[in-house]
This record gives C-alpha cells, sequence and structure tokens, in this order.
C-alpha cells in the first residue's frame, strides 16, 4: 500500500503552483481594465468588507503611499554580459558570479545570443492549439487582517495568445492613449499609486501555464544552446537532474502571460531552490529582491508591520512565512527599506535572464503585455538551505515535492564516485563539495545516534532492500530515504526527527526500524566525508569558509570523529544479524518521487566562493540557533536526546494516516508544485486524500 498525499490547498493537481520568479515578456503593452460582471461569477466567498466588492480599494495606514520618492533609494542589481564562451555553460557562469551576485538576492544576465524564432510564433505555429487561462488579480492594497485579505482566482477565461495580446493592448491604450513602451520609472510609480488609489479594479494574469516558448528549430541558436530552460535543470552540473519524475515548474519551466500591471507577489522560492527567468518578448518588467540573508528580517517585517495578529496561526517569523506561501502578499518595499531590510531592483527586458538564489524573496510587475518562462535548479552549494526548508515546511506541516533526504544521499554517492575518478576528480567546485559533504555529514550523525538509541530500547532492525519505496513521514511529511520506524501504534512510516515520540510511546519493543541495506555503504561515506572535512579546515586555514560554513560539523557543535565513528554495539550486532538471514522488510506503505541513479560530469568553476560563504555563514548561524528540530542536541555526541521540530505537531499515538489501495495513489506526492492557500492554512488533518483528485479553487500567483 501506499500513503496518498495530504490535501494541502485546493483539487486540481493540473494547476501546479510556481512559487519561482517570472520572466515575462512580449511585443506590445498592457492595461488593465476589466469589466466586473465578467468575472465575479467565479469569486470566491470572502470575508466581510470584501463581500460586496473584493477589488474595492481601501486606504491602508500601514503603507504610506502619500509620497513615492523612495522609488529612487532603492538600487539596482548586478547586470552581466557573458560572452558567447562563458554562455556555453550556465552553470559553471552562475557559479562564477554567485559570489557577487548573491548579495543582491536576484541579478540580470544579458544572453549574447538572441531567439530567431518569436515566441509568439512558437506559440502559435509550434504549438497549434495552445490556450491557457488566466487568473484574476484585485489591483489594491489590503489590510491583511481578518476582514481585508487578497485572493487571486481564476477567471473561467481561456485565450489563445494572440487573443490575450490583444486583449492586454487594449486596455494599455485606453489608459495611456498610446501603444508605445512608457519609461520604466515613470510604470513603476504609476503601479504603485494604481495598486493604492487608482480607478482599475483588476487584471488578468496568465500563470504557471505549462510549457515552453523556446524554440525547437535547429536553426534558433538560443533555443539550442543549454540556457533553454526545458533543459536547464537537466544539465550535467545541476542537482535536480537526479530527479526521475518531472515536476512543473521545478525541472519543467511553466509560462508567465501578462498585462499592465499584472503581478507576481511576494515569495520565495519553494524548498529555497535558485530560479531563472526568461524574458521572451514585450513590455518589460520590474522586480524587487530580497538578499537571502536577509530573509528573516523580511519575514520579521511581514510578521509586525504587515499582517494583523489575528490571520497568523502562530508567533514571530514561521507564521509569516506560512502565509507568504499564498503568495497573494503584495506590500510596497519602502517598508523594508524603513526596518533596514535591503531591497534591490531589475528592470527585465525581452532576451535577458534574471536568476533568483537560494531564500531570495523577490515580487514585481508587468509594464505591459509580456511573455515569460521560469524554471528551478539546484547546485550542491543549496543543500544547507533546502535543508532549512524542509525543516520548516515540516513545523508547518507543509507537504514537500523534493524527496530531499533522497537527493542528498544520491548527490553524495555521486559526489563520492566523481572524487575517486582521475577524470573528474576536479570538476566539482570545493564549495559546492563542502556542502554537499557537511549536510550529508549531519544527516548521518542524526541517523547514527537515533538508531543506537531505538537499538538499545530493544527495536527489532531489518534492512530494507534498495528498490525498496522512498516513505513519507506520517508525522512530518519527511522522506525517511535511509531509515523509517513502524511501531504498535500506528503502521505509518515515522521518520528519524521524532525521538521524543519514540520515546515516549507505549510499544517499548514493541519497533521496527527498517534501514536500506546499502547501509554500511553510507556509514563508509559518512566517515570519509567527515574526514575530509576536518582535513580541509586544516589545510585551507587561509581559505575563507567561514568555519566550513555550516559550524554544526564544527568542533564547538559536533563530536569529535573519534567519538562518532562507531555504531553502538546493540544496533551493529542486529544489523549483522539481520544481513546473515538476508535481510526482512516490511510491505511498502508510502512512495516519494523516485531518483534515477545518473551519471554526468558536473563542469565547475575552480574557484572559492568566499563571498558566497560569508552570505551562507550568515544564513546558517541563524539557522542553528533558531532551529528547532535539530539543535545542539543533534550535533552533540554526549547527547541522547535530539531536539524534535514535530514534537507539537502531532504524536506517536496520533491518529493513523489514512491509506489508499491503489498502488499508484501517491504518484503526485513530490510530483506537482505545492498550490498554495490564500490565507494561512486550517490546522493539519491527519486524513490524508490522493493529490491527483485535488481541484484548486482559490489560485495563487507564482509570480
Amino acid at each position: 500500500m501506499r500513503l496518498s498525499a495530504q490535501k494541502d490547498t485546493g483539487d486540481n493537481p493540473a494547476m501546479a503552483a510556481r512559487s519561482g520568479g517570472d520572466s515575462l515578456r512580449t511585443p506590445a503593452n498592457c492595461g488593465v481594465r476589466l469589466h466586473a460582471n465578467n468575472v465575479t461569477a467565479g469569486l470566491p466567498s470572502t470575508s466581510s468588507a470584501q463581500n460586496n466588492n473584493p477589488f474595492a480599494k481601501r486606504k491602508v495606514d500601514k503603507f504610506n503611499m502619500s509620497n513615492l520618492e523612495w522609488i529612487d533609494n532603492i538600487p539596482e542589481c548586478p547586470v552581466y554580459c557573458p560572452t558567447k564562451e562563458e554562455f556555453e555553460d550556465p552553470i559553471a557562469y552562475i557559479q562564477k558570479i554567485s559570489p557577487v551576485a548573491s548579495k543582491y538576492g536576484i541579478c540580470k544576465i544579458v544572453a549574447p545570443v538572441s531567439a530567431s524564432v518569436p515566441a509568439g510564433v512558437v506559440l502559435m505555429k509550434e504549438q497549434p492549439g495552445f490556450k491557457f487561462m488566466t487568473r484574476v488579480q484585485p489591483l489594491r492594497l489590503a489590510e491583511w487582517a481578518e476582514d481585508d485579505t487578497v485572493t487571486f482566482f481564476m477567471s473561467g477565461r481561456k485565450y489563445t495568445f494572440r487573443d490575450y495580446e490583444r486583449m492586454a493592448n487594449k486596455v494599455f491604450s485606453k489608459k495611456y492613449s498610446s501603444a508605445s513602451c512608457l519609461p520604466a520609472r515613470y510604470v513603476e510609480e504609476e503601479f504603485w499609486r494604481e495598486i493604492s488609489s487608482g480607478k482599475m479594479d483588476f487584471v488578468e494574469y496568465a500563470c504557471d501555464v505549462d510549457g515552453s516558448a523556446f524554440s525547437s528549430s535547429p536553426r534558433d541558436q538560443l533555443g539550442k544552446s543549454n540556457w533553454n530552460l526545458k533543459n536547464f535543470s537537466r544539465l550535467p552540473s545541476s542537482v535536480l537532474r537526479l530527479l526521475q519524475t518531472p515536476i512543473p515548474g521545478v525541472t519543467d519551466p511553466m509560462l508567465y502571460i501578462g498585462m499592465l500591471f499584472s503581478m507576481f507577489a511576494w515569495h520565495v522560492e519553494d524548498h529555497y531552490l535558485y530560479s531563472i527567468n526568461y524574458h521572451h518578448c514585450g513590455a518589460f518588467k520590474t522586480w524587487y529582491g530580497i538578499p537571502g540573508d536577509a530573509a528573516p528580517g523580511f519575514e520579521k517585517v511581514a510578521s509586525q508591520y504587515v499582517y494583523n495578529k489575528d490571520i497568523l496561526t502562530g508567533d514571530g517569523e514561521d507564521a509569516a512565512f506560512d502565509v507568504l506561501l499564498g503568495k497573494t502578499t503584495m506590500f510596497p518595499p519602502n517598508i523594508l527599506l524603513d526596518h533596514n531590510v535591503p531591497v534591490y531592483k531589475a528592470v527585465q527586458k525581452p532576451g535577458e535572464f534574471v536568476i533568483t538564489f537560494p531564500r531570495s524573496y523577490h515580487s514585481g510587475f508587468s509594464h505591459g503585455f509580456n511573455c515569460g518562462e521560469a524554471v528551478n535548479f539546484a547546485i550542491g552549494d543549496w543543500f544547507p538551505l533546502g535543508s532549512l526548508a524542509s525543516k520548516r515546511y515540516a513545523l508547518l506541516n507543509r507537504t514537500p515535492f523534493l524527496a530531499h533526504e533522497e537527493l542528498l544521499c544520491r548527490s553524495a554517492m555521486l559526489l563520492s564516485h566523481k572524487l575517486s575518478d582521475p577524470e573528474t576528480v576536479n570538476s566539482e567546485h570545493p564549495y559546492t563539495q563542502y556542502c554537499v559533504k557537511s549536510s550529508f555529514v549531519r544527516l548521518m550523525r542524526l541517523q547514527r545516534r537515533t538508531r543506537s538509541l531505538l537499538a538499545k530500547m530493544g527495536s527489532q532492525i531489518y534492512y530494507k532492500s534498495k528498490m525498496y519505496s522512498n516513505l513519507s513521514c506520517s508525522m512530518c511529511r519527511r522522506d525517511c530515504y535511509v531509515t523509517h520506524v513502524s511501531c504498535g501504534c500506528t503502521f505509518d512510516p515515522i521518520c528519524l526527527h521524532h525521538e521524543q515520540e519514540l520515546r515516549s510511546c507505549s510499544c517499548k519493543s514493541d519497533r521496527i526500524v527498517y534501514v536500506r541495506e546499502d547501509i554500511l555503504e553510507l556509514e563508509a561515506l559518512y566517515r570519509k566525508f567527515e574526514q575530509d572535512i576536518r582535513l580541509d579546515k586544516e589545510t585551507s586555514a587561509n581559505v575563507s569558509y567561514k568555519q566550513a560554513a555550516i559550524s554544526d560539523i564544527g568542533d564547538d557543535h559536533g563530536p569529535s570523529v573519534g567519538t562518532n565513528q562507531d555504531i553502538s554495539n546493540s544496533e551493529a550486532n542486529l544489523l549483522e544479524a539481520n544481513a546473515a538471514n538476508g535481510g526482512k522488510s516490511s510491505p511498502a506503505t508510502s512512495s516519494l518521487t523516485s531518483f534515477a541513479q545518473r551519471d554526468g560530469s558536473l563542469a565547475a568553476e575552480p574557484k572559492a566562493h568566499a563571498a558566497r560563504t560569508d552570505q551562507i555563514w550568515s544564513i546558517t548561524k541563524q539557522f542553528i540557533k533558531t532551529s528547532s528540530m535539530e539543535g545542539n542536541g543533534l550535533l552533540d555526541g554526549n547527547s541522547s536526546c535530539m531536539a524534535d521540530a514535530c514534537n507539537e505537531i502531532s504524536s506517536c499515538n496520533a491518529s493513523p494516516m489514512e491509506y489508499s489501495g491503489n498502488s499508484d495513489s501517491d504518484s503526485e506526492i513530490f510530483r506537482v508544485k505545492r498550490r498554495s492557500s490564500i490565507l494561512g492554512r486550517s490546522a493539519p488533518d491527519t486524513k490524508t486524500t490522493n493529490m491527483s483528485e485535488q481541484k484548486v479553487t482559490e489560485c495563487v500567483i507564482g509570480n
């Protein structure tokens, strides 16, 4: 049996929400003045003041829009112009510029080659029958209180590319009596005036549209390059190439077709991934970006100065993060500047890429009709922040779409193979190597100590085949790639992040710990990587690795190599006994997306990313201090109890999750990007439903 995915928001997996940024463009401009009677039939029910007219503007005192001079106080992000030679390897080039560019959260890259086949031709001739549905975005600011929030919802209209362009240009011309582009500074000011006190009610935005506008013609220079977003996540240096199952909007690009003032609200990429966004054609787009290490400050401002307490389900930054996942929160950047949160700007034009770096919040709007395309990717240096994102999803009981533990283990094994091959030993950037090694070591430390504890408590330890399906933890929804526990309280899989629950449940010795049959290989790799890290620290004292960036591998937080080398005798004996018996495994209960073991060279820049490391270090210091899942207990070799981030969410005695008899019922768990709710979430339900049966009744824009 397989565990079905718990419904997170809506009901329609076809509407995959894209967290990532969005790069749109097209030949004309767009404006918005739609007739309310065309869309009100599809309006969701909203509360109090919004019941009669969800588009009605009101004065929002918390956002002072009387003076827009702050627009000139937002500096531009870096702009890079690679040569054709540098353009050959996208990941290597991004690694080259990231020590500087990542400090801004976003950057622009101007392509040295252009598309010879226009996006309109691709979407109308290469893809005949291409149509898309739009979402309606109210053009107003909200109090972000219980009686005043903003919702984006489906319009019910389907357009061809040309029909949408005509509609958008007509609206633009009606507003400005012009069909030509307007100065970017002027449009930026117009946007904030319109959203605060203008006469336009709403706009239509086609976001998260499956497909690509890159041409398949062999004569198209950009289409046949490595910057074609249809292939970007599968490049040899991209971690996401290990994903066997495509994820719309993550491994496969999505289109964003916009009009004047259509917007992508403040958000961060799912799992804190990188994103790359290409502007195919049309009017400009203004972006605002926040550096990744300023994300806690951004969330603090949102929780204290944007959201009223009555819409937050908890306290602090995590509560704000939960609401921001809805991707409908738009507010002026000056409130961030007023509280010392750095903000940078980009004006994206046709032929330009925008990169957003891990954990960088961003937002923006279109200057007119345009078309863009976006996809996610990850490099090895993403793993520390990916782990942090995984923790936050677990704390908030949000369903992830990446099996992070499996992805990390497979990346670690692949790195080991490359380091042992003379032809590829230097193919990985040193900092990328470090991030993979340190993240893997930290994972294995947790695994070793908790398995040892369970073995001492009398648990049975069985091997499970390497072909055994990955599982989703019934408590926090993380994947259980290496180990999972089954006990008499519930037959649902439990991951090793729940030591307190496992200690306190009434099963005592009536537990089975299922461990991958290649655990000894993983253990050997763990010991090798731990030794590599310590040797690197000793031999690279002059390299600014900032104590190797993730101090949970450092001397202050982790046990010495000697104290952490050996599995406890009780666990080791059980493992050996099971090996002698050929191993045992339990029935499969829930599958996550599996990964393909693929090889391939990982070209990387040979220079150390000292500045990039400084940024990651500042983030991880905050993570180490605030993480409630893996505090000092996780990294202290003498500690017998690890911190548990989910101990207030559920317990070992919680009601079992519902199973589906259909062996394919879990196929969507980690396949489709999560569709966020419009305003926080209701309390998690222990019952689960197949994600393939979900319908999105209230849709939120990714960008």
